[in-house]
């Protein structure tokens, strides 16, 4: 078999998996939030479809469906991870955000297959780093996304949760930033906010907001060390003190956690471009400036007006 034809059969049969999803939602009761899908459903129809649906999404290039929604916690914290997901993606494909995998939901899906893949989640998360207004050094992006990602995409990106009962204790989001780290940023952020949770680009600022805090974090280990320079290694550290040696094929060997700013002499001026100076002129203006004026004897005018004035002061002298 070609593999063009391999290729067309995966996709025959991901088109087809994926209108068996579409078949099997119709049947489920219609909802109006997101936990109620997974309370109401008789036959457990709608659980089939989540599976199916999550098989669906791996084969779409999603390769860590499972990991970053069936393996965080119990199966209350699965349900909310998995609603989190599905709103992120309706977010992404322009459909109104409400975390329930419905008929509409999965026929926008189906239109938007193409970001259901990791290099799409890479591509949208370096937009929003490149669009927000924080900006860190792209050292310390790269830091964080060895220890926080799987691989060398933002995998993690889709490993959401909305926090509907202020409980959430691990990390969100392409960055996996965790509540009270974030509370130390003074962010706006809101773990509890679907809205907020459910965005790529809340989800990337507030990695960007952490690694700003992180790198003071950084350079207080730095300067504990009696190092002149903040390496990458101590932000990868300060980052993660248990996972920082995952970032090793980043930070290296002393590089510096903010790039340093190499200031080069300017090349010394021609002989033949320097103009012409006569040093003896130069020489002769400056010795009249610093010397004193010489004495002059007074001229014939200065006789002159020094006899007449005598003479008027004896003819007044006269009259007395």
């Amino acid at each position: 078999m070609l593999v063009k034809d391999i290729i067309f059969e995966r996709e025959d049969k991901t088109l087809a998996l994926a209108n068996q999803i579409i078949s099997m939602l119709k049947k489920t009761p219609s909802v109006d939030n997101p936990i109620s899908q997974f309370k109401d459903d008789p036959n457990k129809v709608h659980s089939s479809a989540r599976s199916r649906f999550r098989s669906w999404a791996t084969r779409q290039g999603l390769s860590y469906v499972n990991a970053n929604v069936m393996q965080r916690g119990g199966a209350g914290t699965t349900r909310i991870a998995f609603y989190s997901f599905v709103g992120m993606m309706q977010k992404e494909c322009g459909i109104a955000v409400t975390g329930i995998l419905d008929v509409s939901s999965m026929k926008a899906f189906v239109k938007n297959a193409n970001k259901f893949s990791d290099s799409y989640m890479t591509s949208r998360v370096e937009q929003a780093i490149a669009g927000s207004s924080l900006k860190v050094p792209r050292g310390c992006i790269d830091v964080v996304k060895a220890i926080e990602n799987p691989d060398s995409n933002w995998s993690s990106t889709y490993a959401t949760y909305h926090d509907r009962n202020g409980k959430l204790d691990f990390g969100i989001g392409p960055g996996q930033v965790e509540p009270k780290t974030y509370s130390e940023t003074g962010g706006k952020f809101n773990f509890g906010n679907f809205n907020h949770t459910t965005s790529i680009d809340m989800l990337t600022n507030i990695m960007l907001e952490a690694i700003i805090l992180k790198m003071k974090y950084a350079d207080r280990l730095a300067k504990k060390a009696g190092k002149e320079t903040t390496t990458l290694e101590d932000f990868a550290r300060a980052w993660n003190y248990k996972n920082f040696g995952k970032a090793k094929g980043v930070y290296g060997d002393g590089t510096p956690m903010r790039p340093e700013m190499v200031t080069k002499a300017p090349p010394a001026r021609p002989a033949e471009l320097e103009p012409k100076v006569d040093k003896t002129s130069i020489d002769k203006a400056v010795k009249k400036a610093i010397e004193p004026e010489p004495k002059q004897e007074p001229g014939y005018f200065n006789k002159l007006k020094k006899g007449l004035g005598s003479m008027m002061r004896n003819y007044l002298d006269s009259d007395r």
